[in-house]
């Protein structure tokens, strides 16, 4: 609650962190390479079957939480069925450095993605809800965004709509999903619109290009995508993430990624927080990096007299690769999550 306070006070005068996106915990950024930290959150943490949140030390208690037998407090019992759903309880963000948590506007994105339950100590805001949907009789899915509901028990509805001329709408993807219950999905092209408050009118568009789910792992109940964090967070501290401990809510259960081009970027204006962020996505992605950015209504990426962007991205588009000295025109994004079953309405 710390940072998450901190980060709201410096916005205070903009706008009211409650009305924003609600006061709740931010998981802490990663180092790719070694995304531990005290509390444990390894890379890829699989889901257990009933009993093993139930019983850590800050196992929920709350009849609200404990209504579905799960691991990861699900709103809704997957168990059984071929057309099941889950919203990502927590994402933390390993690429790119501008997203990361460490900074004002990663710590408020990352809480915008947390769940708002404050009955089971999941104080998000719950504005970004990205949610996964898997037919196992058509051995397809749905990945998409839905806007804030108050009750996350009301479930969730798919956007489809356009916005800054970007399509905004779920994907289609293959589901074939492991005897273990482990599964990949290629998403392709997937627009995410990050809403940063309630209403959806501050939005962050992120046009990713070639997304992607790995190292995912899948319940035996269909219910969860890693586990509450049951014995990793503190008694002493309330059973409430830590964020400056490394300590977080979930441990994760899956991986995902994709790039966005700077041409891309730069299409996508992004004006949030109450007017707090005006800038191209492309400049919030150069990361305060002056010699790149100009401009102030709103700030844009700075181009050379060819009109090619001067902010070097690390990925190359043509090849999904790593950016090299010859293509450096795309930012990767790369991100951990854990997720818990919920209803889709649409």
């Amino acid at each position: 609650m710390r940072v998450i306070a901190s980060a709201c006070f410096s916005l205070l005068a903009l706008a009211g962190c409650t009305q924003i996106l609600g006061l709740g915990e931010a998981p802490r950024f990663f180092e790719e390479d070694n995304p531990g930290g005290q509390g444990g959150m390894p890379s890829v943490t699989s889901a257990g079957g009933a009993g093993g949140a139930e019983d850590g030390p800050c196992a929920q208690t709350d009849p609200v939480c404990t209504a579905v037998d799960s691991d990861c407090v699900a709103i809704v019992d997957n168990r059984g069925k071929d057309v099941f759903a889950m919203r990502l309880s927590q994402v933390v963000v390993a690429l790119p450095d501008a997203f990361k948590s460490d900074t004002t506007e990663g710590l408020l994105v990352n809480d915008a993605f947390g769940l708002n339950l404050p009955e089971c100590r999941l104080n998000g805001g719950g504005t970004i809800n990205m949610i996964v949907e898997i037919d196992r009789s058509s051995q397809q899915g749905r990945a998409g965004v839905a806007k804030y509901v108050s009750d996350p028990h009301d479930g969730y509805d798919f956007v489809n709509e356009n916005i800054q001329g970007f399509p905004v709408q779920p994907v289609l993807f293959d589901a074939t999903l492991g005897d273990d219950g482990s599964f990949e999905a290629e998403l392709g092209a997937i627009t995410l619109p990050l809403y940063v408050n309630q209403d959806g009118s501050d939005v962050i568009l992120v046009p990713l290009r070639e997304g992607r789910l790995y190292e995912v792992q899948l319940s035996d109940d269909q219910n969860c995508i890693g586990s509450y964090n049951a014995f990793g967070l503190d008694p002493n501290n309330g059973c409430y993430p830590d964020e400056n401990d490394g300590v977080y809510a979930f441990l994760n259960g899956g991986k995902a990624e994709g790039f966005v081009t700077l041409e891309d970027a730069e299409s996508v204006v992004i004006n949030a927080f109450n007017g707090f962020l005006n800038e191209t996505l492309c400049a919030r992605l150069a990361n305060g990096m002056g010699n790149f950015i100009e401009g102030s209504n709103p700030k844009r990426c700075r181009r050379n007299n060819n009109g090619e962007i001067l902010f070097p991205g690390d990925w190359c588009a043509a090849t999904n690769a790593p950016w090299t000295p010859g293509c450096a025109d795309a930012v990767r994004f790369s991100f951990q999550f854990a997720a818990s079953g919920v209803q889709v309405n649409n």
